[in-house]
């Protein structure tokens, strides 16, 4: 992890660590408000009031070599001032103070939510590699998964899993749906069951509030009960790839999409 980048760690300690009589830590200049918008235009590159297209979201979430996006040396910084933190000194609340608060502006919160969760969840899985990434799933993991814990303590009108919260800041809903996704991660990417059977949950929710705004339906929802036993599912899913263009400038509708990532 040292070799992202050359920091002083004695600088780094002292700039981080909490006051003297104060336990708040204030790393707000390290998840800087720059940062959390690189993170969230580099994932969601589409203006708001687009339509999206199945195939270029396909294309860019699962076809294209995400690492360049990631290697940036702001990403790379943020990573490694982290690291040289104790993870017994970061606590929730630290995370928290950096998201603002839904009252007083919930676009905002939601941004910084998605943001947050992306250079914590998306960017460790890029640039920690070999002995490094042992940060990944023992540092950063827990740091996602205690933010997640606080995501879903808040009550429906805030709560970022919500897609009708989305909708009450003025997102479309399948721009919503993408960043839900993001905010899912940590639950899937974590080795404890229990988050995985949280994930289903979650996701049956957004499956429901997804059909009934679109008026469209899941068409895999009813191999479901199949899809849940198979273990090579996933790895044949994602071999194949989400759906593609069939014919020249044919669009792929962008619930083609959302019901294929959410199977």
């Amino acid at each position: 992890m040292s070799s992202l980048a050359t920091v002083s760690s004695h600088f780094l300690l002292k700039m981080n660590c909490p006051t003297p009589g104060s336990t708040k830590l204030d790393i707000s200049n390290i998840l800087t408000p720059s940062v959390i918008e690189y993170a969230n235009k580099t994932t969601f590159p589409w203006p708001l009031d687009s339509k999206l297209d199945g195939a270029a979201v396909g294309n860019l979430f699962f076809r294209t070599d995400a690492s360049r996006f990631w290697s940036t040396d702001d990403i790379k910084t943020t990573l490694l001032s982290l690291s040289k933190i104790d993870p017994s000194n970061i606590k929730t609340e630290d995370l928290i103070s950096i998201l603002g608060s839904p009252k007083r502006s919930l676009p905002s919160f939601l941004h910084n939510c998605v943001g947050v969760i992306l250079i914590l969840d998306q960017a460790p899985r890029y640039l920690c590699k070999g002995i490094h990434a042992r940060y990944t799933y023992s540092y950063f993991g827990p740091l996602t998964r205690n933010l997640t814990s606080y995501f879903l303590s808040l009550p429906p009108h805030h709560n970022p899993f919500n897609l009708q919260t989305w909708l009450n800041a003025d997102f479309e809903v399948s721009h919503a749906f993408l960043r839900i996704s993001m905010l899912l991660a940590p639950l899937c990417h974590s080795d404890d069951p229990r988050d995985h059977k949280l994930h289903l949950k979650l996701t049956e929710n957004v499956r429901r509030f997804y059909e009934q705004s679109t008026s469209t339906l899941d068409p895999y929802r009813s191999d479901f009960s199949k899809d849940i036993k198979d273990i090579y599912l996933f790895a044949r899913i994602l071999e194949k790839g989400p759906p593609e263009e069939s014919g020249k400038k044919q669009r792929v509708p962008i619930e083609a999409f959302v019901y294929w990532i959410m199977r």
